[in-house]
């Protein structure tokens, strides 16, 4: 692919599947629960943080892998270090309900607080690896991230 040939459009998530849609652009970069919107308008999902579809099936990569996390700024955390471990076992006990609960019964308790649909939640949520681990690959994709 030439690069040199592609022309980069500025656009907020919630406007880019409708641009899709209307052949405005010919792709998207975005995240949920957009993607799956401009999937559902017919696009076709190439890759995701952990997945490549690009060769046609699907297969693990760790390219650009996005992980979430828990940053405070070092004086709240001085200031406040039971909050910040409390919010930190939320987490931990979030991360286990997921993981134990089949997914659909995370989406209907998650969806009215992320204003994202049952029935798009879901798929969106069954694409995620819910883990507090921190693994070589996470410190490798921040670190390339970051650079």
């Amino acid at each position: 692919m030439d690069y040199s040939k592609l022309v980069f459009v500025n656009l907020q998530p919630p406007d880019q599947a409708p641009a899709l849609e209307r052949g405005d652009i010919d792709a998207m970069a975005v995240w949920q629960p957009w993607a799956l919107a401009g999937t559902t308008l017919g696009g076709k999902l190439y890759f995701t943080g952990n997945k490549s579809y690009i060769d046609g099936d699907e297969k693990s990569v760790i390219w650009m892998y996005l992980d979430a996390g828990l940053n405070v700024p070092a004086s709240y955390l001085e200031k406040n270090p039971n909050t910040v471990k409390a919010v930190m076992r939320a987490i931990l006990k979030g991360i286990a309900y997921i993981n134990s609960h089949p997914i659909e019964e995370s989406a209907k308790i998650l969806t009215g607080p992320l204003t994202v649909p049952e029935t798009d939640l879901v798929p969106i949520m069954k694409q995620n690896i819910y883990s507090a681990a921190v693994d070589q690959d996470i410190v490798d994709g921040a670190t390339e991230l970051l650079t």
